[in-house]
Formats: C-alpha cells, structure tokens, sequence
C-alpha cells in the first residue's frame, strides 16, 4: 500500500540594470519558506524562482533563460548548501543539523504543482524550485526557534509559514528579526500508539464425557465437606479444561465486530509509517499481522521510509474508519475473511499549509487468532481511491 509540497504565498522584488533587461522583473511571488512540523519531525523548505537567487547562483543559468536539465542537475548541490545557511533551526536550544530531503523543479500551481520534465529544457520563468531537508523532533514539548538570511536586493519581507498539527500562520521576517520563537502547537497525544484489536472470544470445542468425569468426583467432595481436595480437583480440572486440545473451536464475528478488528488492525498497521527505527516498525506491526502480509508490508514501510524524498510531498495518515466489513468464516480456522472498504484522512504539507488528503480503498483481508491475538495474515487489495 503506497502511502503518501509545500509552495505558498510568496514574495519578490525586481532587480536592475542588465539583469531587467533581460528578463521580465520578479514578481512578488519570488520567494518564500515554511516550516512543518508533526509529532515526528521537523521538515523546513525553501520555495524560490530561478530569478531571486543570488548571483553567485545565477551565473549557471544560460544567457537563453533556457535551463536544461543537466543545467538543473548542477545546481542543486549549491543551493543544498547555500538555503542550508540562509534558513536555520534550533530545538531546544541547539543548532539542528538538517538533512537534505530532495530538491523538486515545479510548474506552479496553487492546487497541485507538477513536476517538470526531467529531460526538458524550460525557461527560468516557468519554473519555482523547492528545496526541502527534514530533522527529527526529539519530544513533542520541544520548542523550535528558526533565523532566516537571505533578502533579494528590494525585498524587505520574506514569509514564512509554520504549519504544526492545530493550523498555520504566517510570520513576516525582517532583515533585522533575528531568532525567532516559532510557537509551535502539537497535541501531545501525538506519538501513542492506537489500541490493539479486541480479544478473541473463541467457543472452544466440549466433551461432555470429561465434563462428567470432573462433575462427579467434585459432587462427593462438597458433600462430604472436603474442601481441600475439592479445590484441587478444581484446579485440575481448570488445567485439564485449558490445556489439553479441543476437538474443534469456532466463533461467530458480527460485521460490527469484523469492522471494529479490523480498524483496529489498519491504525496500527498505518502507525508504523510514523515511526524510523527498523525494529520499532517491524514490532509494531509484528503486533497485528502475521505471516507472508507481514514481511510484505514491512518492506513496504522501509521502502516508503527510504525513497520519501523523491516524492516531494509530506503525507501522514491521522485516521482510519472502515466503512464496510463483511465477514465470511474460514472452514477448519480460529478465523475469518472479510471484503472491507476502509477511508483514510491524511494531512499533506503543501503551499505553506497542512490541507486533509482523503483516499479509499477496497481489499479482501483474512484474519486470524495468533497466540491469542487478532493478526491480519492476507491482504488483497482491490482499488484505491483518491477524493
């Protein structure tokens, strides 16, 4: 299951002599940042037109105001390093050190900015670039500072939006501001885990010749007011009852009990995108699946984790509700098959904003009792959609 940039209000300035000769003067659209932070980390970015850089960076767009994409290639490790040193964070207290997370060329777009072609050559007027670098956030009551020094000759204010889990707001920085406390608001339920799937109540398989075979001794016992031994006959018998294998054992699964398991089973599922360590996600999701689905899956939240900055955006999954669940018994199993229609929402950092992202989908999922847990062992799924 695939799972899921920031532009926005931006600000320029013209610029003089042969510069405004040759292109059109910047418009005040030019050059912005943001910063966006979740439970799990911070993710800052830059959003500039090739014409509001500074001219140490403009000497490798050519005289045609044409840019290839090899031209594109050559510059993105100068400004890695120059927006590296313009745009500083702090938490708490101490410089943070960001790791690039990619570096996008866009066709603007309020709604959805596209990518150009990797191949094309396009003019400086076309195109925004967006630089993007990430850090972990140690706790949730950490507190965030960012400085910001970079000003295009004419431009005397440069916003900067921070976008945390209660909303966003703009902060207009100065050349003169300096440090400034980005008050950021998380709730500070943020990193808990969602609750595990109900316990199974399994009906287990009788036989009534041992129930009588306890019965009858237990009887004489109480009669004749032997107390001790009638309650280690009790505990035998509850030894007996517990351990020894049952000829069959089934249960029947309501459809309002399939959806409540298997939502259960998807948050957590969803959970382990949130998390970076190796052995945290694979015991988080160890906790719900089990068999050939869970190798599968994490991989698929390390593949996810690994190649996120090639997707330009920031996408986290903050609720799951199955819609539908039809359960269907699986013969000769402590288990059951259910053809589930599950909503996810979302929250995406995008033009200076977090917005809600929802997507559908639709898969058949088998669920078993494993060591007396509810774990997903197939998932297939059918479509997905996009609202």
């Amino acid at each position: 299951m695939p799972f899921l940039i920031l532009i926005f209000l931006l600000i320029g300035t013209a610029f003089s002599g042969a510069q405004s000769a040759r292109y059109p003067k910047i418009e005040l659209t030019d050059i912005a940042a943001a910063l966006y932070v979740t439970g799990w980390e911070v993710e800052k970015e830059v959003v500039i037109r090739p014409l509001a850089l500074p001219q140490s960076l403009q000497t490798g767009i050519p005289k045609t105001g044409l840019m290839t994409a090899a031209d594109r290639e050559m510059l993105k490790p100068l400004l890695t390093e120059f927006f590296s040193r313009v745009f500083t964070v702090t938490i708490d207290g101490k410089p943070t050190p960001f790791v690039p997370d990619g570096i996008n060329f866009i066709e603007p777009d309020t709604e959805n900015p596209v990518d150009i072609s990797t191949t094309a050559a396009v003019s400086v007027e076309a195109f925004m670039i967006v630089i993007k670098y990430s850090a972990p956030l140690p706790s949730l009551d950490s507190t965030i500072a960012f400085a910001w020094d970079y000003f295009p000759e004419g431009v005397a204010i440069v916003p900067i939006r921070i976008a945390d889990t209660l909303g966003t707001r703009l902060i207009e920085v100065h050349p003169t501001s300096g440090q400034i406390d980005a008050k950021v608001r998380l709730a500070m339920n943020l990193r808990d885990a969602p609750p595990p799937p109900p316990i199974p109540k399994i009906k287990r398989g009788t036989a009534p010749w041992l129930l009588l075979a306890i019965a009858g001794p237990a009887v004489f016992l109480l009669l004749y007011k032997r107390w001790k031994s009638a309650i280690v006959l009790g505990i035998l018998a509850a030894a007996i009852w517990n351990f020894l294998p049952r000829k069959s054992g089934n249960m029947s699964v309501s459809p309002a009990q399939a959806s409540e398991i298997t939502d259960r089973i998807l948050e957590n599922v969803y959970h382990a995108f949130n998390l970076s360590e190796e052995s945290a996600q694979y015991d988080q999701l160890e906790s719900v699946l089990g068999g050939p689905v869970l190798e599968r899956t994490f991989l698929e939240v390390r593949r996810t984790t690994n190649q996120r900055s090639e997707d330009g955006s920031r996408v986290r999954v903050v609720n799951v509700s199955v819609l539908r669940a039809r359960p269907h018994q699986t013969s000769g199993t402590l288990g059951f098959t259910t053809s589930c229609q599950w909503e996810t929402s979302g929250k995406i950092g995008h033009w200076g904003h977090f917005h809600n992202r929802k997507n559908l989908y639709s898969a058949d999922i088998s669920l078993a009792v494993i060591d007396g847990k509810w774990k997903a062992t197939e998932l297939n799924l059918n479509s997905r959609e996009r609202e």
